[in-house]
């Protein structure tokens, strides 16, 4: 349906969950064409990298789609070290818990005249997945009222399982969230650190590689749901607004197909060729 805009931000490559469900081709079908938009972020993401690209497509969103209500899932599986994926040998994101506050807070200064809906979904560190959520209420709650995240304790209160919050218990990582207002120039306090781990030439080259394509799609989603919203201005007919001006974008989008097709077939060599080595 088109009465229902989803952008969602994920690591993308073969084999890695959601895939192929987050493939970024896929944008919807029937009265949907253009209404589900997945930007792909690289391995060993960065707060910075991620806030940059979260805060560029909210925007457009906000500016060109108007929504009258979000839901935002939060997923603390973002978090570096996230057990799970450490657990598989897989490579995640680098995420701080305040990078991921810092999200939140941003999409409730963007909507604050409008209604939003905060979900949790994802996280396998117990400890550093409450600390997180902590956060983020805090931070979905600061439109509201202004500094309610330096009013947090900064120890962790006595309970349960008090224990697994050592050896320092803190409830706080000295994280700071904006006052702004989600506008142009709210870039927040929190302006995200950079990915503390070293990478490999190969490893740097596919970081930049993957980041350059989400920003590209964030580009092509504002253009081609800006030309969607015209056309039903205009009065085109329900169901074909979609297609029309997806078939316009065909040629624009075409470094996209190549790319990702590319990409899928060095990952499946690849792995033929481990298996051999095997």
């Amino acid at each position: 349906a088109n009465d229902v805009l989803t952008v969602s931000f994920h690591r993308h490559e073969v084999g890695f969950f959601p895939f192929p469900a987050g493939d970024p081709l896929r944008r919807g079908t029937g009265d949907g064409l253009g209404y589900n938009w997945n930007i792909p972020l690289p391995a060993h993401c960065s707060d910075e990298d991620y806030l940059n690209a979260f805060r560029r497509c909210l925007r457009k969103v906000k500016d060109v789609y108007a929504p009258h209500v979000a839901v935002l899932c939060v997923g603390a599986d973002g978090l570096a070290n996230d057990t799970l994926l450490a657990a598989q040998g897989l490579r995640g994101w680098r995420l701080s818990p305040g990078g991921i506050a810092e999200s939140v807070r941003f999409c409730a200064a963007l909507m604050k005249e409008e209604k939003l809906l905060v979900l949790g979904g994802g996280g396998y560190d117990p400890v550093r997945t409450a600390r997180t959520y902590l956060l983020c209420t805090a931070a979905a709650c600061e439109g509201a009222r202004k500094g309610l995240v330096e009013e947090l304790p900064e120890d962790v209160p006595r309970h349960e399982f008090f224990d697994r919050y050592g050896p320092d218990w803190r409830l706080k990582g000295g994280e700071n969230m904006s006052s702004g207002d989600g506008s142009e120039g709210d870039d927040g306090e929190c302006r995200g650190r950079r990915s503390d781990v070293l990478l490999s030439v190969e490893e740097k080259e596919e970081y930049q590689r993957v980041l350059t394509d989400g920003e590209k799609i964030v580009e092509l989603l504002g253009t081609f749901v800006k030309k969607v919203e015209m056309d039903k201005k205009m009065g085109v007919e329900r169901g074909s607004h979609g297609a029309m001006c997806y078939s316009e974008l065909q040629e624009e989008e075409s470094w996209e197909k190549q790319a990702f097709q590319k990409n899928v077939k060095k990952k499946q060599g690849s792995r033929r060729r481990r298996r051999k080595a095997c």
